[in-house]
């Protein structure tokens, strides 16, 4: 499986190991924890989609790679449930080019 997933700003500031402000450091510890045990369920791993980039907006996305292809569609749903996602789509597949063969 491959998708993107949009983490909440905060969450995503943690995961690159930056100083977050925020007025519940135990929400957003429970809510990281959340996001690290549902990706630990479905035998996902999760990469920065744009680690060279400074920009505060893109680092909010990252890349998922796992084994679930086949419940995808579950997966996703169940990220996008939690406190920490924003956004959580799939990658299409590549199509193999189409050639009419009678044009």
């Amino acid at each position: 499986m491959q998708a993107v997933i949009q983490l909440r700003s905060d969450v995503a500031a943690l995961l690159y190991g930056g100083s977050v402000e925020c007025t519940d450091r135990e929400e957003l510890r429970k809510t990281k924890k959340d996001l690290e045990e549902a990706l630990s369920r479905w035998g996902l791993t999760l990469s920065p989609a744009h680690p060279a980039r400074q920009d505060a907006e893109l680092k909010r996305y990252f890349l998922l790679t796992g084994p679930a292809e086949q419940r995808a569609e579950d997966v996703l749903l169940s990220l996008r449930r939690l406190e920490a996602v924003t956004a959580a789509y799939s990658n299409p597949r590549p199509q193999p080019e189409t050639v009419d063969a009678w044009g």
